[in-house]
């Protein structure tokens, strides 16, 4: 999975030295991921991931907000988190991603657009594209992440882990009949062929 965005900044909420085991993983991860990367095609396309810190939430979002935002000296951020960890079996996370493309391309994208609703009834598809977002541009991975470091760490188990089960999102029954959308079109027209000889031949008696 290779987040395909504008930046390589990863966003912490909080800082480097506060212990907190879960941000420090991911971290970790993130920054050794371009040295997994080396003995394959994809090496020469993955950036140097690195972290970047914020005190808070509100300053996350004020340097995103700048004029500056995605200059040289306020490079962009693909992703965040914020881990709040209250006790070993109370632990909040907040991610965060971008979902427009703030001028960077339609592969800035982290997840789809937040404005849109998150279900469709009348939909009888399966939305690829969203999926496709969700599922190979860090959103997955960062939850994943976070819940294989959390057991390893309640299990004492290095190499415990968890795996990714997508579920399809059920929607109404959909009825296909292209017979019907084909008669809907055509049979006006036949029914205007028909009635053309009898209204000639009224018309030519009358007159």
């Amino acid at each position: 999975m290779i987040p395909r965005v504008a930046s390589p900044n990863i966003a912490i909420i909080g800082t480097a030295d506060d212990g907190n085991y879960i941000e420090d993983h991911i971290r970790d991860y993130w920054s050794a991921f371009k040295k997994m990367q080396r003995h394959t095609a994809a090496w020469l396309l993955v950036p140097n991931y690195k972290a970047k810190y914020f005190d808070t939430e509100q300053d996350l979002y004020d340097y995103v907000a700048s004029d500056k935002y995605l200059t040289p000296g306020y490079q962009g951020v693909c992703m965040g988190l914020d881990v709040d960890i209250k006790a070993d079996n109370d632990i909040a996370m907040k991610v965060y991603f971008n979902d427009q493309s703030y001028g960077a391309g339609p592969l800035a994208f982290g997840i789809p657009d937040q404005t849109n609703p998150v279900y469709v009834p009348y939909a009888n598809s399966p939305d690829l594209q969203s999926y496709h977002k969700y599922a190979r541009r860090g959103f997955q991975t960062l939850q994943n992440l976070a819940a294989n470091t959390i057991l390893q760490k309640a299990t004492g188990t290095p190499t415990a882990s968890l795996s990714i089960l997508n579920q399809p999102l059920p929607t109404e029954t959909s009825i296909s009949d292209p017979f019907s959308r084909i008669l809907a079109t055509i049979l006006p027209f036949f029914l205007l062929i028909a009635f053309i000889p009898p209204v000639y031949n009224t018309v030519f008696h009358i007159v």
